[in-house]
C-alpha cells in the first residue's frame, strides 16, 4: 500500500469512527459546521467517500458502504494532494486532545501506541455504535494509533 493509500485509509477509518446511523443516508458524520471539523469530511468528498448530509449538518457515507470498500462516488476537483492529506491527519490528532483528559480516554481508553503499517485494519465498527462497545474501541485505538504513525 502506497503512503497515499495508508493516509486516505486513516482518514477514512477516522471519520467512519465518528458516525452516526441515519436510516436511507448511510453512516452520518455529524460536524455541525464546527471548529474546522468539516474540512476531513470535504476531503473525503472530493476522494469520493462523502457527500454532503440531507440534514445540511454533516457528510455522509453511501447507504451499506464501509472502511475498504471502494469510493461510492464520482471523485471532484481539485484533487486531494498528500499534504492536504496529512494535514487534515494532524488537524483530527490535535483536535483529539491530551491523553490525560476524560474524553480522550471515553473514546480511546488509555495512551495511544503507534501502529505500524504492517498491522491491517480491524473489522470496522458498526456505525453509531456507543462509545463503550469494546469493538468500536479497539477501532477507534487502531486508527488514533495510525495517524500517530503516519504524521510522525
Amino acid at each position: 500500500m502506497t503512503r497515499r493509500a495508508r493516509l486516505i485509509e486513516a482518514l477514512v477509518a477516522e471519520i467512519w469512527g465518528r458516525t452516526a446511523v441515519v436510516h436511507g443516508a448511510g453512516a452520518e458524520y455529524q460536524h455541525f459546521w464546527e471548529n474546522d471539523l468539516e474540512g476531513p469530511p470535504l476531503l473525503l468528498g472530493r476522494l469520493g467517500y462523502m457527500t454532503r448530509s440531507l440534514s445540511g449538518t454533516g457528510h455522509s457515507f453511501a447507504e451499506g458502504w464501509q472502511p475498504g470498500d471502494a469510493p461510492p462516488f464520482s471523485k471532484s476537483p481539485p484533487p486531494a494532494t498528500e499534504d492536504a492529506l496529512l494535514d487534515a491527519l494532524v488537524f483530527i490528532d490535535r483536535w483529539r486532545g491530551d491523553a490525560d483528559s476524560k474524553v480522550f480516554q471515553l473514546f480511546y481508553g488509555r495512551a495511544l501506541q503507534p501502529v505500524g503499517p504492517d498491522v491491517p485494519m480491524p473489522p470496522p465498527r458498526v456505525a453509531g455504535a456507543p462509545a463503550n462497545d469494546a469493538k468500536a474501541l479497539a477501532f477507534r485505538r487502531w486508527v488514533a494509533g495510525r495517524i500517530k504513525t503516519l504524521i510522525t
